[in-house]
């Protein structure tokens, strides 16, 4: 269990951390990127930003299913997981789809906006995990 929920906890730090730069910096500077040029950041942008988070959210989402199955504790984390991911793909990856297409301010302000919600799971569900750790594992 230790190894699986060592695996769970760095992913979701490290998720939160990459969360946190792309809603305080990377999204920012969508609004400072020429419309001209906009289109070929973002898809530059998505395709990179891919190729880090999908290893760690694949790594946290079957480490806690695994610490789901052996203790029932982290329910609660695994239900804010489900709603983050589909939070992701209902509403922020649409966005992201549309943004590939057309440099428009409207979608990238609902962006910052919308992220701000899956940033704040993210982060509780990591609080969550340091709550778990200290209660069953060093007490």
């Amino acid at each position: 269990m230790e190894f699986f929920f060592s695996i769970h906890i760095i992913c979701n730090s490290v998720l939160v951390g990459i969360l946190f730069v792309t809603q305080l910096i990377t999204y920012l500077s969508f609004l400072a990127v020429d419309s001209h040029t906009f289109i070929g950041f973002h898809k530059r942008y998505t395709m990179n930003i891919s190729f880090i988070v999908i290893p760690f959210m694949v790594g946290e989402l079957f480490s806690l299913i695994y610490l789901n199955y052996i203790d029932s504790d982290l329910f609660l984390s695994l239900m804010i997981l489900l709603v983050i991911w589909l939070f992701t793909f209902i509403i922020l990856v649409p966005i992201h789809n549309k943004l590939s297409l057309k440099h428009n301010i409207s979608l990238i302000n609902r962006l910052i906006d919308y992220n701000w919600f899956r940033t704040i799971l993210w982060t509780v569900k990591l609080i969550i995990l340091f709550y778990f750790f200290y209660d069953k594992v060093i007490t």
